[in-house]
C-alpha cells in the first residue's frame, strides 16, 4: 500500500509538473489565441494585452508634421532610437512587442492623423509565425501602402525588410519560421514597393551568416542585441534626416 501511495504521488507531481510547463508554452506562444489557431488551423486575430495597452497610450499622444516614426513589432518596440540618433526629439517609437501586420493597420490612424515627416516600417514575422500566409501578408502592406499615401501624402514612407531568424537559437520566440519564407515575403513586398513607388530597404543580407541570422546578432535567435541595432541603425542613417 505505501509503495502503491509513492507511485501515485510521484505520478501526481509528474503531472502536475508537466501542465505548469505546457501552460508556460501556451502563454510564450500566445495563449488562448495560439490554441484557437492549433485546433482551426486559422490565423489567430487576437493579440496580447500588452498591444492594447500601447494602442490606447499612442491614441493620445499625438504627432506632428516633423516627427519620425518607427512602426513595427518588438522588433522596432525594444531599440531606443531616438537615443541611437543623437537623442533626436523628433524620433518616435510606436513599436509594439507581438504586432501583426493587420495589428499595424488597424492602428494606421493614430500615425497618419499626425502627417508625419517620415514612418519607417517593419513588420510581419510575427504573422509568419503564426500561420499567416505570405500572400495575405503582402495584401495589407498594399492596404498600409495605400492609406498611407492617401491620408498623408506628404510622409516618406520607408519599408525594411524582415531580418532573418536563427534556427538554433530560434526556441522559444518563433519557432517554426522558416528563412526561406521571409525571403519570399521581403521579395514580394520589394515587388509591392517598386510598384507603388516607396522606399525599400533590405536589411536582410547584413544579418545573414551561413544562411541564417549572424548568432553573434541575437540571444534568441530572432531579436537583436545591441550588435545588431548598430547594423541597423547605420544602414538608415542617412535617410533619417
Amino acid at each position: 500500500m505505501k509503495k502503491l501511495k509513492i507511485i501515485f504521488t510521484a505520478s501526481l507531481v509528474i503531472n502536475i509538473l508537466f501542465l505548469l510547463l505546457s501552460g508556460i508554452l501556451i502563454y510564450k506562444k500566445g495563449g488562448i489565441s495560439y490554441i484557437t489557431n492549433k485546433i482551426t488551423n486559422q490565423p489567430s486575430k487576437t493579440l496580447f494585452p500588452y498591444y492594447y495597452d500601447r494602442k490606447d497610450l499612442f491614441s493620445q499622444l499625438k504627432l506632428s508634421n516633423s516627427d519620425i516614426v518607427f512602426l513595427g513589432d518588438s522588433l522596432t518596440d525594444y531599440n531606443e532610437w531616438s537615443e541611437s540618433f543623437n537623442h533626436n526629439s523628433s524620433i518616435v517609437n510606436r513599436g509594439i512587442a507581438g504586432d501583426r501586420i493587420w495589428g499595424v493597420y488597424d492602428r494606421l490612424d493614430e500615425i497618419t492623423s499626425g502627417h508625419p515627416k517620415k514612418i519607417f516600417l517593419m513588420i510581419g514575422i510575427n504573422d509568419l509565425g503564426n500561420g499567416e500566409s505570405i500572400s495575405s501578408i503582402v495584401t495589407y502592406y498594399q492596404k498600409i501602402i495605400d492609406t498611407v499615401k492617401k491620408k498623408t501624402p506628404k510622409t516618406d514612407l520607408i519599408i525594411q525588410s524582415n531580418l532573418p531568424v536563427n534556427d538554433r537559437k530560434n526556441t522559444q520566440a518563433l519557432p517554426g519560421v522558416k528563412n526561406s519564407d521571409i525571403i519570399k515575403l521581403n521579395e514580394q513586398v520589394k515587388q509591392l514597393t517598386d510598384k507603388k513607388n516607396v522606399t525599400f530597404i533590405n536589411l536582410y543580407p547584413l544579418f545573414v551568416k551561413k544562411g541564417e541570422m549572424n548568432p553573434s546578432l541575437t540571444t534568441d535567435g530572432v531579436h537583436l542585441n545591441a550588435k545588431g541595432y548598430t547594423i541597423w541603425e547605420n544602414v538608415i542613417r542617412k535617410h533619417v534626416q
